[in-house]
C-alpha cells in the first residue's frame, strides 16, 4: 500500500471527529500490521472500491464504542447495544465518505460499502493485502484504524 493514500483518511478522521465529537483525535505512529491479527471486541469493516480496492477495519473495545456513541448522542447515557453499534458504524461511514471526497479532489474516484460490524472475543483477522495500522485517541478512547488500499489504475 502506498503511504500517500493515508493522508485522505487522516484528514477525514480529524474533520469528522472534530465536527461530530467536538474533539480532535491524536494519532500515534502508523505501522505495518501482519496478518493474521487478533482484534478487540468490536470491528467495523468498510470496503473500498473504484480506483482503489481495499478496506478499512476499525477496531475498538465495547467500552470505547459506548463512550463514542454517547458523545455522538450529546452525552446521553448508553450501553453496548444495537443503537451504540449503529452509531459507531455511522461515524466511520461518515469518515470513509469524507475520505472519498478527499480522494476525489486528488483525482482518485472511490466508493465505499456500508459498514459491517462484528463483535466477539478473540476474533482473528486474516487478509492477503498489506495493512497499515494507525492507533488514535479521542480523549482517553483508543481506536485502531487498519487500512489496506491498492490502486487499480497503473
Amino acid at each position: 500500500m502506498n503511504v500517500k493514500y493515508l493522508n485522505p483518511f487522516f484528514a477525514a478522521i480529524k474533520d469528522v471527529s472534530t465536527q461530530v465529537l467536538g474533539t480532535t483525535p491524536n494519532f500515534a505512529k502508523p505501522s505495518l500490521k501482519k496478518t493474521p491479527f487478533s482484534s478487540e471486541e468490536v470491528l467495523i469493516i468498510i470496503g473500498i472500491t473504484g480506483e482503489l480496492n481495499g478496506k478499512a477495519i476499525i477496531n475498538l473495545n465495547k467500552v470505547d464504542c459506548v463512550q463514542i456513541a454517547s458523545k455522538m448522542m450529546g452525552g446521553m447515557e448508553m450501553q453496548f447495544d444495537e443503537i451504540s453499534k449503529s452509531a459507531i458504524g455511522e461515524l466511520f461511514n461518515m469518515i470513509l465518505g469524507t475520505a472519498a471526497r478527499y480522494f476525489e479532489k486528488d483525482g482518485i474516484r472511490i466508493n465505499i460499502t456500508s459498514p459491517t460490524i462484528l463483535e466477539g472475543q478473540n476474533v482473528i483477522v486474516s487478509q492477503k493485502e498489506t495493512i497499515i495500522s494507525v492507533p488514535l485517541f479521542i480523549e482517553e478512547t483508543k481506536i485502531t484504524v487498519n487500512i489496506s488500499a491498492e490502486s487499480k489504475v497503473a
